[in-house]
């Protein structure tokens, strides 16, 4: 698994999601965006690794909850960027913009 440190301390309901780099794909090849719309694509990406909450976060869900490092499905336009001491872009959002989480095998 991957390493995350953000540096970050969640707080109240609040989760940390580090978002999947969004990347375009040109004939078998994958390219990191890196142009003018890269902030509206970064802001639509949906997709991400759930790395950090706290003890508040999802205390009224009365469903299976998502653990720290699932891959999950986020709100779009959801929360607010920052980065972490590893220079990597995460998300801090509230717990109720995670609409679903994958399974393993």
């Amino acid at each position: 698994m991957e390493e995350y440190k953000p540096g970050l301390t969640p707080l109240e309901y609040k989760v940390i999601v580090y978002p999947y780099p969004v990347e375009e794909v040109f004939e078998d090849s994958v390219i990191v965006k890196a142009t003018v719309t890269e902030k509206t694509d970064r802001m639509n990406q949906t997709r991400g690794v759930l790395v950090d909450f706290t003890d508040m976060a999802f205390g009224d869900w009365k469903c299976e909850l998502p653990e720290r490092g699932q891959e999950i499905e986020f709100s779009k336009l959801s929360g607010q960027f920052f980065e972490g001491l590893d220079g990597k872009e995460y998300k801090l959002m509230n717990d109720q913009d995670l609409v679903g989480f994958f399974k393993g095998e």
